[in-house]
Parts: structure tokens; sequence; C-alpha cells
């Protein structure tokens, strides 16, 4: 069956008249939803679902200060082929979306960046176009209306869906906004999605599906790497560079845990998320494989790491961490140059907007998992808990932020305790107990919350 698809075109729009506050600088609708500059409609019957992104930006007074910047977006569908003007009052024009854009959304450049807004075209339009409508006060107290551009009108081509996949599972994939020409059988229980993504097939059918994650833990997520990935120092340091980039987030209450297993006495680590080896599933030009939520409000529950992969930099393999670890948290890929959850290789990643998150990314982590200074922090430490009078033991504190200093002390029910006053990192390396019982403790009283986070370990030494 030929499907229907939009075309549109809406790329610059230049704001009317020399004292106008805002212009619209670009609208782009995200490359998964086009074939080409057209929007792609599958199933004409049913309304389809889209993400776009709008830049506008703001003029300067005379005195050099950012004027107000308040305006109105309006996203239009339109089968009027006249006057833009006439479009609002035309009968076969729909707003799809309003969102009124204040002066708090504008960055030091003067520009509001909104991306990654849901819109829906309607069933049953075939032919028409979609432009942006802005509206706002110039520095007279005119009102001013200005339009994107568009041309062209609709194109009717067959888009071949994928082969070997279950009709109702496309269409639920299509709906959670992931891009359906790029879906294949992974294995009897996965789909690979956009080259990255795995999504478990029996996922597609839970009712009222929670792909956030919930607060019953606050937040924390520990991730266990197994030890076939920590033996590789260059996956190794992404995870734990990764691990301290997504903490260090001052805004976002998401809490990571870097929890390890050692030797063949310590139990198995509490776990969310383990990252593990590919064992040879993946492509020699594929990074990593990651489980996208499931639906029940917790983290998807692995990641799988291509050790043969040949970065080309470390900082390639810790961008692509952090990617993974943002699919893990539900986050989707994004259409824009600049952002760590961009679709296309983060091999020549240049982040020119800061570290991450950078302004690109941080509303949309932010508010989905916003910052309470009184969350809970819930550590782990990591090492054997049993150990052999002689042998040396390192010990890991689970939550990593750079530039944080770390104490570590311990006391003894029996034996003499060490002093462990000069350990100032996230790891107590290489230590010595004397036969007895011991209480380790890790303690950061630094960082985005006001609790001193305290964890202690039992340790046996015989």
């Amino acid at each position: 069956m030929k499907k229907q698809i939009f075309i549109l075109l809406a790329i610059m729009v230049i704001a009317i008249g020399a004292y106008a506050q805002v212009t619209l600088q670009s609208f782009q609708i995200g490359p998964n939803y086009l074939q080409g500059t057209s929007l792609k409609v599958p199933n004409i019957n049913v309304s389809t679902p889209f993400k776009f992104n709008i830049t506008v930006s703001r003029g300067v007074n005379s005195g050099g200060g950012s004027v107000a910047g308040n305006c109105t977006i309006k996203l239009y569908y339109t089968e009027n082929q006249s006057s833009d003007s006439n479009i609002p009052d035309d009968p076969s024009s729909l707003v799809l979306l309003t969102k009124n854009i204040t002066s708090s959304e504008y960055d030091s450049y003067n520009r509001a960046v909104l991306t990654d807004l849901d819109a829906s075209l309607p069933a049953n339009k075939q032919y028409g176009k979609i432009l942006i409508r802005i509206e706002f006060l110039d520095n007279q107290n005119i009102n001013r209306i200005s339009y994107s551009t568009t041309r062209n009108g609709i194109y009717i081509v067959p888009i071949q869906p994928p082969g070997g996949i279950d009709p109702t599972h496309l269409a639920k994939m299509q709906a959670m906004g992931f891009a359906t020409e790029y879906i294949a059988n992974f294995n009897s229980s996965y789909y690979l999605v956009e080259g990255d993504i795995l999504i478990n097939k029996s996922s597609l059918s839970v009712s009222n599906p929670v792909y956030a994650l919930n607060n019953d833990k606050e937040h924390n997520v520990n991730i266990w790497v197994k030890s076939v990935v920590s033996a590789n120092s260059t996956w190794d340091n992404a995870i734990l560079l990764a691990i301290g980039a997504w903490n260090a987030n001052p805004n976002s209450d998401i809490k990571l845990h870097l929890v390890r297993q050692y030797g063949t006495l310590d139990t198995q680590p509490p776990y969310d998320i383990v990252i593990d080896s590919d064992q040879g599933l993946l492509g020699h030009d594929q990074v990593k494989a990651v489980e996208y939520p499931i639906g029940n409000g917790k983290t998807g529950g692995f990641i799988m790491a291509n050790l043969d992969y040949n970065f080309t930099s470390a900082d390639e393999a810790v961008n692509n961490m952090i990617h993974a670890i943002g699919h893990s948290l539900s986050f989707k890929h994004r259409y824009l140059e600049f952002s760590i959850m961009k679709w296309t290789s983060l091999a020549n990643f240049s982040n020119s907007f800061g570290s991450f998150p950078n302004q690109i990314d941080s509303p949309v982590i932010n508010a989905m998992y916003p910052v309470n200074p009184n969350s809970v922090i819930i550590p782990y430490i990591s090492g054997i808990a049993n150990l052999s009078h002689g042998s040396e033991q390192s010990y890991d504190m689970s939550y990593y932020v750079p530039g944080v200093t770390y104490s570590w002390s311990a006391t003894a029910g029996s034996g003499a305790a060490p002093d462990f006053s000069w350990a100032t990192q996230v790891r107590l390396p290489e230590v010595f107990f004397d036969s007895g019982n011991y209480q380790l403790q890790c303690t950061i009283s630094s960082g985005k919350y006001t609790t001193p986070i305290t964890v202690t370990k039992n340790i046996i030494v015989q």
C-alpha cells in the first residue's frame, strides 16, 4: 500500500520590520519522521506523531540590553495555498501546537532553543503543508506576525516496512517515537532499533507503561560492571568518567553508583544495570547496544559493550557510555548536532556548548529528573568482605563525583584499626588489615546534596 507523505521545508524566517523583537531562526522536524523534506505518514487512517525543534532570537534595544522576548509560537497544518495571512481563518487549517516563550527561556546569546516538542498530524490529511506562525509585540508595541516559508505539497511514495516484524509491534514502536525503517530482529526476545536500542518484545504489550525511572529508590541506580569489561582499560575508564559526568549535573537527581565484584568470596553486588561484553553479537562497527526500559518504572537492565570496537579517542568512549546510560534512563535519540543523545556517530562529537550536560541536553534531563537537595543517596562499598591475613585489597565507594573529597576510616571490633586518613579518593587502594573484625567507612560531605553521605562495610580477616 502506498504511503502518504507531507512535504515541508521550514528553515528560516526573517521577522517583519527593523524593530521586531523576536526572530524565528529555525524550525526543524526530527529526521526520523522525514523522508527527504517530507513528513512520513505511514497510515493515513490514524494520527501521525512527530517531534520538532525551534529556535528564536530576541533583539537588543538601543541601550544594549535585551528586549523581553515574549512571544507565541503556533504550529499549523493547512491546505491553504494562497496567502499565509488567511491561514487562521481557512477552514482547512488546524493548530497542532501552541507554545508560549518567555524571557526566562533565552540563553546568554539571546536565543531560546526548544527541542523535542511533541505534535501530531490528525488522521485523513492527504494534502497540505505545515508551518510555524510567530506572534509578538515589537518595541513600538505593535503586534507583529511572521510565518515560516514552505513549498510544494504531499508526495505519495511507497515506504516499505521492515520484514519479519509483528505489525502490532511495529505500530507500537512507531507510536513510541522510534524510526520504523531502522528496526530489525536482534534475537527472539529483542528488536534492535535505531542502531543501538534494544526493545524487549514482551514489553510492547505492557498496559500503561512507565518508561521514566520512578522514585522508589530516590533515583539511585547501581551499575555493575562485569570483570571482562573492567579488564578493558578503555571501557573501564569510560564507564567511571561517564558515571561521574551524570552525577556532577547540579540540576538532576539521577544518582549513579558503580558497583564491582572482587574475587570469588564476594557476593553478587546489588545492581539495576549490568554492563557486560557483547559476546560477539555486535558487528565490528557497532559500539554498544542498550536495553530500553520495559515500562515498569525501572531502568533498562543491561548495556552490551563491544570490547573489540576501535575507538578514535578516549573521549569517544566516554561519550558513548554517557549516551548508553541515557538510553537506560529512557532518553531516546535526539536530532541535534550538539546533543550527547544524537543519533549519528559520536566519533567526531564536538560539544561546543560545554561539557555534559550542555544547554541542549540539560533542560530535557532536568525536567524529567529534577534535583532534590534533600534526596537520599544509597551508596555501596565494593570489595571482598572476607579476607585472609596478609592479603591486600582495594575498595571502591560507589558514588563517584569529580572533585569531591572522600574520607576513609576504619573501626575495629578486634585487632588494630588501620589509619586511612591519607585516603581522599573514591578508591581505597591495596590496603592491609591484621586479623580481626572491622567496619570500613567512607564519607563525602560536599556536593549538591545537603546531607553527608556515609557508607560502611563489615570486614572479617582470618
